[in-house]
């Protein structure tokens, strides 16, 4: 399973064309009671418990039922997803922008989601070959190493919500703002679900 999972991991951090949402039907496995308990039990961790278990739900044909690592991997990966199409959504409101200000705003904002990207891809990279089975010691540097990256695309989520904070209020700046309140409330659990491996004995 851990095998499968890490191929899945590095499919989507490294590719754009094929939605998250659409990948479970590729499994043949499903939903038990262990694994609706596990993810019950792991969302509690999450700054966000309703919004990871609703995550969760969408893709549990691929969640291994007391696999937490697993989990994690998963999570890091949906935000890497949701960055992406959350730049190419500010893109079109960018090219569309009709006042100066505006599109000047949108701009840094998107260049601050591509960063945020790059860092959340750097997180589920590291995260992606670990399995129950890697050695302590290399465990603890990838998760480390994750957590801070993912850390840095909390950050540059927040520089583009400070952007957007500059337009002229109107349907851009909602619909932008909205979208990036989501994606950093997806990136906050991703952080606080990694840490909690980093803490895990």
């Amino acid at each position: 399973m851990a095998a499968k999972l890490c191929i899945l991991v590095l499919f989507f951090v490294f590719t754009t064309t094929v939605s998250l949402a659409s990948s479970p039907a590729a499994w043949s496995s499903t939903k038990t009671p262990s694994s609706a308990a596990l993810i019950r039990s792991y969302c509690e961790n999450a700054v966000y418990p309703r919004l990871c278990c609703k995550v969760f739900r969408k893709h549990t044909e691929i969640i291994h039922p007391t696999g937490t690592t697993e989990l994690t991997q998963l999570t890091t990966v949906v935000t890497v997803n949701r960055l992406r199409g959350l730049s190419k959504r500010v893109s079109a409101l960018t090219h569309n922008a009709t006042r100066s200000k505006d599109a000047k705003a949108l701009k840094g904002c998107m260049v601050a989601l591509g960063e945020a990207a790059k860092e959340a891809r750097r997180s589920a990279a590291k995260l992606a070959g670990l399995e129950s089975t890697t050695a302590k010691p290399e465990s603890e540097s990838s998760v480390t190493k994750a957590q801070a990256y993912m850390s840095k695309a909390l950050t540059k989520e927040d520089l583009c919500a400070d952007e957007l904070a500059e337009m002229d209020d109107g349907p851009a700046k909602s619909d932008a703002s909205r979208r990036v309140r989501q994606v950093k409330q997806l990136t906050a659990n991703s952080l606080s679900l990694i840490h909690g491996l980093a803490t895990a004995e």
